[in-house]
């Protein structure tokens, strides 16, 4: 949580001493689509895995100088995975920390690309565990907070609406998992866990006041 304190600090300080005349705040939302991958890839057919649609919704901060600018948001984050036939949800604050190049095509229509770090902290449960009838998996774990990166581009509609498509790659694992006695037979490993990691493709859509 002190981490948490101290990047919310820093962006109220970045848009405290930003020009008031250039920096707009919003409200940001959209829908995303998990990434799940097991780093130890024989797992993967050992286990069943399914991407599953989530959302997010937060405020956010915009602010262009001519071609350059940068956005933040703190947004509430939901995102599900199936593992083994169970539905995962994880919740997550995430401040995304974008640097942006805007390229403007008239009065009211323009472009950018947007790219940069996003932190996340897990405000939902980190352990589940299993019991199905499948007996692929028993216990998955979530980290406290992850690292990631943004990479993303869109359309500016009246300097007031905006709407992108994003793909966050994690910077190390997410979370862990440990097999159970079908999953541990299928890849003649008796004990161990193996890391995970979870990005995202995301359609966003904010208004600026």
């Amino acid at each position: 949580m002190k981490r948490l304190f101290t990047i919310i600090a820093l962006a109220l300080a970045i848009a405290t001493g930003a020009n008031a005349q250039r920096a707009q705040f919003g409200v940001k939302g959209g829908v995303n689509l998990s990434d799940f991958s097991i780093d130890k890839k024989s797992w993967d057919k050992a286990i069943d895995t399914k991407n599953h649609a989530g959302f997010f919704i937060g405020p956010t901060l915009r602010y262009d100088v001519g071609l350059l600018g940068f956005d933040l948001a703190a947004l509430y984050n939901q995102q599900k995975v199936e593992i083994a036939g169970e539905k995962i949800t994880s919740k997550y604050i995430n401040i995304p920390i974008n640097l942006r190049l805007n390229i403007g095509l008239g009065q009211t229509l323009g472009v950018f690309a947007a790219a940069g770090p996003q932190f996340a902290f897990n405000v939902g449960d980190t352990d589940f565990s299993f019991s199905g009838i499948k007996n692929q998996v028993k216990e998955y774990t979530l980290r406290s907070s992850t690292l990631s990166m943004n990479f993303g581009a869109g359309v500016k509609l009246l300097s007031h609406l905006e709407a992108g498509i994003y793909y966050n790659v994690p910077i190390g694992k997410t979370g862990e998992i440990t097999p159970g006695d079908a999953a541990k037979a299928a890849i003649d490993e008796a004990t161990g866990k193996s890391d995970t990691k979870t990005g995202s493709w995301s359609i966003s859509a904010a208004l600026y006041f």
